[in-house]
């Protein structure tokens, strides 16, 4: 925690204490013989020298306590069990800093607490802890980021002064899940809290007792109550999520002033408590929103949010939106839904309309949407009343070329319709002059067969078209609206995958949602390539669709939001361990460029930044650990 306040992340926190240039990682010699092992982890602890890092192979190693400085860390994250002692915790710090890395913390059995700090600063990354953690005294920091909490008792108790920072943490189904008390301060950020206080009759995800508390993006779901607040001197709660909360989501008795910043409260909870209960303390909050629909039973459908007083042309660009193009698609097709929009009207005043105003030249690989694009144009064109049909009259340049199908019986098919020309062939180069001079006849001849009564839509990748159109009377007529399609990004994979399900009448729930996006983000630092059209996103659904049926059927419950479980993914191992904790995904204010934490829900959801207020409505979330994050803040940059 730096002096003002503010947030210290765990990177600068490391750095002060082991400075990475100056870092030396030692292994620890492995035994099967558990006291030679035993024997070799407290030589290494008691002979490490500063700034040096431990790294320990897969097994079972036995409690410590430690006044050094010490970082320890599993070679493969997971693997590594410390098991506390009958009456002691697995760790016990009062060094200046201790870093745990990937590690398994286990109590002794019949006990509660895993990790105990008192004083100087823990730091516990990666970490599977299934006990209490503890910071107790003034002064005191601990820091979790990335870890899951479970525990029969509290997942973390902060108590006599002590600071606690959390973030990208998970707490599941602990008795209660955070206890902040004594003077102590406890910040959360973008961080989960699911199941906690089944077990007992006080329980609940987080409650804070003369201590300040301060949440970032957390999320509650499924606690028997959220957050309570009792005489607290500070708390703030902003850009969080409650969902079914069964005793209330933020209750709060005395204190000072509670601040509400956009805190979504979805779901009715059972037996009509209110999610806000407030007693003798007041609530300050702006842009909360309150739905009595939970968001765990599904996704609510875009379809279900269009509003009937939208226009045509509005709905069209919603479809839009709904099919999951990029930006620059959207953009290059709404100026062209626009100008038809001007020439509607310009037609109802008796002025004569030039139709090669909407023939248009999609430039870009195969399997990014063209061709839902392309269908949206016609439809809106035969409502204005410029075709007659919205049909499309798909055609391979390959088969005009080969004389299989001939420009005058296509153009006679599509009369009043569209003519969809993919072309696909890449020339080489002693071929290429007699391609393009054929390609530009061929051009020529749709357009003028074309007439007034259909549009052509020229499809394909720039090599192989751009070329063509270098003719100035073909850029006149087609060149005047070429639309960009590039590589889905991530998010845009996500919402051609929901796009899918909202056909097939599917439900998504969040969870889902975010191992997907998480999923495509992976898959994108990878620069894998072969996630990145709508076909291979249709494949993974398909794949999806099969094992959601299959569960429907075992539940008889034909109904079922798709859940996390019946994901058929890439990297199924590592996404889980990501999403075992909490993901942080976020999204950029447009306004101040400030990150804003980010939900998965229906796609016209609503930010709101805390830095500046500027309203405004994401498509989808960035991951903060993604090389796509690092890509787009040095573009804006430069």
């Amino acid at each position: 925690m730096d002096s003002d306040g503010s947030f210290q992340t765990i990177s600068s926190v490391t750095a002060e204490f082991f400075p990475p240039d100056e870092r030396k990682v030692v292994e620890v010699p492995f035994f099967d013989d558990e006291k030679k092992r035993d024997k070799a982890f407290f030589s290494a602890l008691g002979g490490a020298k500063p700034n040096t890092c431990l790294e320990l192979q897969a097994g079972t190693y036995p409690a410590f306590s430690t006044k050094r400085n010490i970082y320890v860390r599993a070679a493969i994250p997971g693997t590594v069990e410390i098991i506390a002692k009958p009456g002691h915790p697995a760790v016990v710090s009062a060094a200046s800093c201790v870093r745990l890395e990937g590690i398994v913390l286990l109590p002794d059995a019949g006990e509660h607490a895993a990790v105990a700090v008192r004083s100087g600063c823990v730091i516990l990354n990666d970490c599977d802890i299934k006990g209490t953690v503890v910071a107790a005294g003034v002064g005191t920091r601990l820091y979790l980021a990335k870890c899951r909490i479970s525990s029969a008792g509290d997942g973390l108790q902060v108590t006599g002064g002590a600071t606690a920072a959390i973030e990208t943490s998970a707490f599941i189904n602990c008795a209660t899940g955070a206890v902040a008390e004594d003077g102590s301060r406890l910040i959360i950020r973008h961080s989960r809290f699911y199941g906690c206080g089944r077990s007992t009759p006080e329980g609940g995800a987080v409650r804070a007792l003369n201590a300040s508390f301060k949440c970032f993006g957390g999320r509650f779901v499924d606690n028997k109550k959220g957050v309570e607040l009792y005489s607290c001197d500070e708390a703030a709660l902003t850009a969080c999520q409650f969902d079914t909360n069964d005793l209330g989501s933020v209750i709060a008795d005395s204190g000072k002033t509670i601040k509400l910043y956009a805190v979504q409260f979805w779901g009715k909870l059972p037996g009509g408590p209110e999610h806000v209960q407030l007693s003798e303390v007041e609530a300050e909050d702006r842009h909360c929103t309150f739905n009595d629909k939970s968001l765990r039973t599904g996704i609510v459908s875009e379809r279900e949010l269009l509003t009937a007083s939208a226009g045509p042309l509005d709905l069209r660009l919603q479809q839009l939106k709904r099919l999951a193009v990029s930006r620059q698609i959207r953009e290059g097709l709404e100026s062209i839904l626009r100008n038809a929009q001007s020439a509607f009207q310009w037609m109802e005043q008796g002025l004569p309309i030039p139709l090669q105003l909407f023939h248009c030249v999609f430039e870009g690989e195969p399997d990014l949407g063209q061709r839902g694009v392309a269908a949206i144009l016609a439809n809106r064109l035969k409502e204005l009343g410029f075709l007659s049909t919205s049909e499309l009259v798909e055609v391979e340049m390959d088969d005009v070329m080969l004389g299989k199908r001939s420009v005058e019986d296509i153009a006679r098919e599509a009369k009043g319709g569209a003519i969809f020309l993919q072309v696909s062939q890449f020339p080489n180069k002693r071929e290429a002059h007699t391609f393009y001079t054929r390609t530009r006849e061929i051009l020529e001849a749709f357009i003028s067969a074309a007439g007034r009564s259909s549009i052509l839509i020229l499809c394909g990748e720039r090599e192989s078209i751009r070329p063509a159109l270098k003719k100035a009377e073909l850029a006149e007529a087609l060149g005047q609206h070429v639309v960009p399609f590039a590589p889905y990004a991530p998010g845009e994979l996500l919402n051609v995958f929901i796009t899918f399900c909202e056909n097939h009448a599917i439900l998504l729930t969040p969870r889902a949602m975010e191992k997907l996006l998480l999923t495509f983000y992976m898959l994108d630092d990878r620069r894998d390539n072969r996630f990145t059209t709508s076909a291979t996103v249709r494949s993974l659904f398909e794949a999806s669709e099969q094992l959601h049926r299959k569960r429907c059927a075992a539940q008889n419950d034909n109904k079922l939001p798709m859940d996390e479980q019946d994901l058929h993914l890439p990297l199924e191992q590592i996404v889980n361990h990501a999403m075992s904790a909490q993901p942080a995904l976020i999204s950029i204010c447009p306004n101040c460029g400030a990150p804003s934490p980010w939900f998965p829900g229906p796609r016209e959801a609503v930010s709101y930044c805390p830095n500046c207020d500027h309203r405004w409505q994401p498509e989808w979330g960035i991951w903060r650990e993604s090389t796509f994050l690092r890509r787009l803040l040095h573009r804006e940059d430069s």
